[in-house]
């Protein structure tokens, strides 16, 4: 199967010449099908794991919207005027909304002609879940969570940190303010909010929100937030945008990773980033109480109110940050992948 890589088995499955497939992303008809595979008599000896990622968020909120932006903004650059800010990219654009436009209409096109089959997402995983079926979650939290929303009884769950290699943490760069950034996709409605709340704190200092990432909209009237390079970045450009941030910005709704893993969290551990964060049971999961790895908000407002406190107290809040990158540094040993090999070893064995 093109969508699947076979992984390396222990010696006991070796023995029973047993063989593996890890999926690393499953929509319910790839998952409904690998298990219709697991179940034929001569698939016995294979093992065929699933990671639990993306719609499996569904089982816990199935109506959630993501956030968006409260209104439509009046005093956004005029049309004209955004066509000479963008003059020299004028082609590219064109031609990116042409092709978006093409793309958009096919895919419609082919939805009518080929409709997707609709499924129930609770009765697709507790369908067919022999012993050589294995969903695997990308955080603890995830196997903890989930019985919350649906009966675990016969399902093979098991838990495996989001895979990813840590390289040695550079020394962070001494600021003279506060610099967050928001790495990634983000979510730029919720910024906007931050931005509107931040505002009402009537904060005197300098500090700087950096959107690291292709999407800052709706900021642009904000003078204390940067947006670099607005356009889809490589890893080398990310990573310099990065270098003297202070704190990674995580704002997603505490809808959102319920039953998933953000790879927000995953990218403050790779560049030894201490997070603001809004309330979302994932990232609550690693911000453990005793060997905190940042500061957790109820809301945008709390979160505007902690950043004042921030900004304001800047120098003597360097401590505080220097000792959230200790807790970090810990954290990233027990996530690398490298270090949880035998986990591996236990999802793909036959025994197991």
């Amino acid at each position: 199967m093109v969508f699947c890589f076979a992984l390396l088995l222990s010696e006991e499955s070796a023995k029973k010449n047993a063989r593996a497939f890890y999926l690393l992303a499953t929509t319910q008809f790839q998952q409904r099908a690998l298990k219709d595979l697991a179940a034929k008599p001569e698939n016995k000896s294979i093992i065929f794991a699933m990671n639990m990622h993306g719609e499996f968020d569904r089982l816990a909120y199935p109506h959630f919207e993501v956030t968006q932006f409260p209104f439509l903004r009046t005093d956004q650059k005029g049309f004209l005027e955004k066509i000479c800010a963008h003059r020299k990219d004028l082609l590219r654009l064109v031609f990116a909304y042409i092709q978006k436009g093409i793309i958009n209409s096919w895919e419609k096109i082919l939805q009518v002609v080929f409709p997707a089959p609709k499924y129930d997402l609770r009765e697709t995983m507790c369908r067919k879940n022999g012993a050589n079926v294995r969903y695997v979650a990308l955080s603890d939290h995830i196997v903890k969570t989930l019985p919350k929303y649906i009966s675990t009884e016969g399902i093979h769950i098991c838990a495996l940190p989001l895979p990813a290699i840590y390289e040695p943490l550079k020394e962070p760069i001494k600021n003279k303010m506060l610099r967050v950034a928001v790495f990634g996709y983000g979510h730029s409605a919720m910024l906007y909010r931050l931005n509107v709340a931040l505002q009402g704190e009537s904060i005197k200092e300098e500090y700087e929100i950096r959107v690291i990432g292709m999407d800052g909209r709706g900021t642009e009237d904000f003078p204390r937030v940067t947006w670099p390079i607005r356009r889809v970045l490589n890893r080398e450009e990310m990573e310099q945008l990065a270098e003297d941030i202070d704190m990674f910005l995580i704002l997603y709704e505490k809808e959102r990773y319920v039953l998933s893993c953000s790879g927000s969290i995953i990218e403050a551990h790779r560049y030894g980033k201490p997070i603001l964060y809004l309330e979302n049971p994932c990232i609550d999961a690693f911000n453990d109480k005793n060997h905190p790895i940042g500061i957790r908000c109820t809301d945008v407002k709390d979160m505007a109110k902690k950043m004042k406190r921030i900004i304001e107290e800047y120098p003597a809040f360097e401590k505080e940050l220097a000792a959230f990158r200790q807790n970090i540094i810990k954290q990233r040993e027990k996530l690398d992948i490298r270090n949880n090999l035998d986990r591996i070893r236990k999802i793909i064995d036959v025994a197991n």
